[in-house]
């Protein structure tokens, strides 16, 4: 963290930092020092030179600690208030950055930087919702700064926050400075506005010139489409189906995607059929079906239909209700269906029908369902699957040892049926699930010897000699990975295997066969997961590998000539990435990428803190060059500089995997650090050391977690930085004494680095400081980390291996090689 000048912070509950929401402090004309002067009093009072040194568990949540003075600050020149206003703009804390730009214009009104401050201070009104307060100092910036190069950027947020407070006429004039003034490439954008506006206003007219306005300026065509779409929507708003439907069509005959599709159709079906039009209703409607019959667009398409009294195949009626978890009516048509004449899809019928009743927790529907199949369509194809159908559904019903004698069942009776090794891999899960290790690896073992040539053969004779691990049969152990390696030598599992022989090997006392063993892992595969494994069970071991040097990056192209530097990371790249890219000057942005439409296009978009849309432009520059690692190279230098984090990490990361050796550790130390980099560092230092958590692992998981993008969002609503999800974040907060929480705090960095390193710390608390249980838990949860835990005891690898998650096994393994290379790049641990 930067410490040349205090970070204003806002007032502390609970002994930890709380924002407020308040009226705003900036104020124009006369009473601007006024404002000011109250606005750095309370900046001050929030600074953390003053905070309350209360321990974090030992205030009352909700107290407001009084500030105590712990010193006298140095006093800060109005430059440094104006770098700290955009470093906290960055982190997210917009209060805190206005207080620093407000004191920064109290102290020098006159500096040439005072008009950059002003917007700046828009900007971060703006960012909060304060919309009045964002007018205000927009207005202010455009009459104080008429030829500031961000006047028109100053017009379009001063249009913003006119709209969102319903000042249409100001709005608008706003809206068309900006198409007068600004970036040529976001005037669809603009456009759009402006038919909002209009519909506001009940000005219909207006509002279909300025769609089609929108339509001729559009970009590309994706961006087209989704004009085409707000226009249909307005227009069915509107009961103007006709107009709807049009717009609808217009989509259809460009529209490629077969789920975009069927949104669309379904979209047009219900327009057709408001119109009277019958017939095309009705196959639009179908079209949805059959294009996308998973999707909820054809679940609409299908009520439309029936709820019409239009016939629907039953078969497919039970389908789509049950791919959209409409169990109980999937389950009537379903058992229409097989009341019918008898003909094909009868066990697929059944097969759906038993997952609907599953899906409802009618288990012994579900098993009765599955027996129907099993007993009655022996020769169908859904009868196989159908056993693992059934399993399932017995273990949903706590009945695992039902589960286990179903699959049993099937590998005794039909042991060379196509279907024995997935009904085999299942059998062995459960029982491992169930600690019986030994049956578990009997049928791994079973799986290699009757199916040598499937995919799982390697990782089953893996787990098989794990198993056997566990029940201290080292031996037999060693045999099924010796087999492994012999027979799969280039399977995936191979370093696994590697390391794992080195384990047992090493049980035995075997210590220079295990060295071996490990060196093979760490040649092999230096950076993955069971490189560093390797690595360090022989430091803990005493064992010196001999090959270390190579994954230290001190071989090959990579001597100690390499200081760091960018100069070095260039010359390296022109010895080997010279055909077809025709780039001259690697310290000048390539004019192909210059002139792209859609690189101007995210550039003018993140000039508006638009982010969203600007990483969706910025995204196809990416792709556009992904095949030529010297324009991929600048990207990510490019990247870096604008902020988009994320894409400058990728990109730095495909320059890596097009280099001849593929591995971090074998490119030059200036790209490395360009793939792992430390950015938001002030915020890392300061939680880190707040919450004694390792600031190397936060960097780490952050990387991993959403590539230091602060809008990242998983499919699970997790957010931010470090990718809490809501509940969490509310939980987080409720600790923190943090009382004006809201969900959408979790995209702001500072919070969001706040949260993730207190969930890390208690994580860490509860693991008794086991940095893989507290990750593992970080991602499935503390429950299932406390649970794969108690059944691996301390080993760290058998903790890995008893994982039965992919998703935990995968983040721990990633999470491992990114520590590796953060303390590699930036120091010990």
């Amino acid at each position: 963290m930067n410490t040349d000048y205090p970070a204003f912070a806002p007032l502390r509950l609970g002994g930890q930092t709380c924002r407020h929401r308040r009226p705003a402090l900036y104020c124009p004309g006369q009473w601007f020092l006024f404002c000011a002067a109250i606005s750095i009093l309370l900046g001050l009072l929030a600074a953390p030179g003053f905070a309350a040194t209360i321990p974090l568990e030992s205030a009352p949540a909700g107290l407001t600690v009084m500030p105590t003075p712990t010193g006298t600050p140095t006093p800060l020149a109005p430059a440094d208030w104006l770098r700290e206003g955009l470093r906290q703009q960055h982190n997210g804390n917009h209060a805190a950055a206005r207080a620093a730009f407000t004191t920064f214009l109290s102290r020098a009104p006159r500096d040439p930087q005072a008009a950059d401050a002003l917007f700046h201070l828009g900007e971060s009104f703006q960012a909060d919702g304060l919309h009045t307060e964002a007018i205000t100092a927009f207005e202010d910036f455009l009459r104080r700064a008429p030829t500031h190069a961000r006047r028109a950027d100053a017009q379009f947020h001063l249009g913003q926050a006119q709209q969102a407070l319903a000042q249409w006429e100001a709005a608008r004039s706003a809206y068309q400075d900006y198409l007068k003034n600004g970036s040529p490439w976001l005037a669809y954008d603009v456009y759009q506005r402006l038919a909002e506006i209009a519909a506001a206003q009940e000005q219909p007219g207006a509002v279909t010139a300025a769609y089609q306005a929108a339509v001729s300026a559009a970009p590309n065509r994706v961006l087209a489409l989704r004009v085409r779409e707000q226009w249909a929507a307005y227009a069915t708003g509107r009961a103007d189906f006709a107009g709807a439907l049009a717009q609808l069509e217009a989509i259809l005959t460009v529209a490629q995607n077969a789920p975009y599709q069927a949104e669309m159709h379904a979209l047009a079906g219900d327009a057709a059929w408001s119109l009277g039009q019958r017939a095309a209703a009705e196959k639009h409607w179908r079209t949805a079906i059959a294009l996308a019959p998973s999707s909820s667009y054809a679940y609409q398409a299908l009520i439309r239909l029936v709820d019409n009294d239009l016939p629907v195949d039953a078969f497919t009626r039970g389908q789509v209700d049950y791919e959209n978890g409409a169990y109980q009516p999937a389950i009537n048509a379903l058992e229409t269906f097989l009341a019918g004449q008898p003909g094909e899809r009868r066990g697929a019928a059944l097969a759906l029908s038993a997952r609907s009743y599953q899906g409802l927790e009618n288990y012994p529907a579900a098993l009765a369902t599955w027996d129907r199949l099993l007993n009655s369509y022996p020769n169908d194809a859904a009868w196989a699957s159908a056993w693992l159908g059934k399993a399932e559904t017995q273990r949903f019903a706590n009945n695992r040892s039902g589960a286990i004698a179903t699959l049993r069942t099937f590998v005794q009776r039909f042991p060379k049926h196509a279907q024995a090794p997935d009904v085999l891999l299942e059998l062995a899960r459960q029982l491992e699930r169930s600690e019986d290790y030994r049956s578990a690896a009997s049928y791994q073992a079973l799986l290699a010897d009757s199916f040598p040539q499937h995919k799982a053969a390697a990782n089953a004779l893996l787990r098989a000699g794990i198993n056997r691990y566990r029940l201290n049969e080292v031996s037999a152990a060693l045999t099924l990975w010796q087999r492994g390696l012999k027979d799969y030598p280039a399977a995936a599992e191979a370093p696994t295997l590697r390391l794992w022989l080195g384990k047992g090997l090493l049980a035995q006392r075997k210590r220079s066969e295990a060295l071996t063993a490990w060196q093979a892992v760490v040649n092999q595969a230096p950076e993955s997961y069971a490189g560093q494994r390797a690595r360090t069970l022989a430091l803990q071991a005493g064992l010196a590998l001999t090959v270390e040097a190579r994954f230290l990056g001190e071989t090959g192209l990579l001597s100690q000539s390499d200081d760091g530097s960018r100069a070095f990371a260039e010359r390296w790249l022109r010895t080997w990435a010279k055909t077809g890219s025709g780039v001259t000057d690697l310290a000048r942005l390539d004019q192909r990428i210059g002139r792209d439409q859609d690189w101007q296009r995210g550039q003018a978009y993140l000039a508006l803190r638009l982010r969203g849309p600007a990483l969706e432009a910025l995204e196809l520059v990416r792709t556009r060059y992904w095949n030529d690692p010297l324009l991929v190279y600048q990207l990510a230098l490019a990247f870096e500089e604008l902020g988009t984090y994320r894409l400058s990490v990728i990109s730095a990361a495909r320059v890596i995997a097009l280099a001849p050796g593929k591995s971090v550790s074998d490119t030059p130390i200036f790209i490395q650090r360009l793939a792992y980099p430390q950015h938001f560092a002030d915020l890392v230092a300061e939680e880190a050391t707040r919450f004694a958590v390792d600031p190397l692992l936060v960097y780490a998981m952050i990387r991993q977690e959403s590539l230091f993008e602060p809008g990242a969002e998983s499919s699970a609503a997790a957010r931010g930085l470090m990718q809490v999800i809501p509940s969490t974040g509310r939980w987080i907060a409720g600790e923190l004494g943090m009382l004006d929480f809201q969900e959408s705090d979790l995209y702001r960095p500072w919070i969001s680095v706040k949260f993730g390193v207190f969930y890390t710390m208690r994580g860490l608390r509860a693991a008794n400081g086991n940095v893989a249980t507290a990750l593992t838990g970080y991602n499935a949860g503390p429950g299932n980390a406390k649970f794969w835990r108690d059944r691996s005891g301390p080993d760290e690898d058998l903790f890995y291996e008893t994982i039965s998650i992919a998703e935990p096994r995968a983040y721990l393994s990633l999470i491992t090689a990114h520590l590796a290379h953060y303390t590699r790049l930036y120091g010990s641990r």
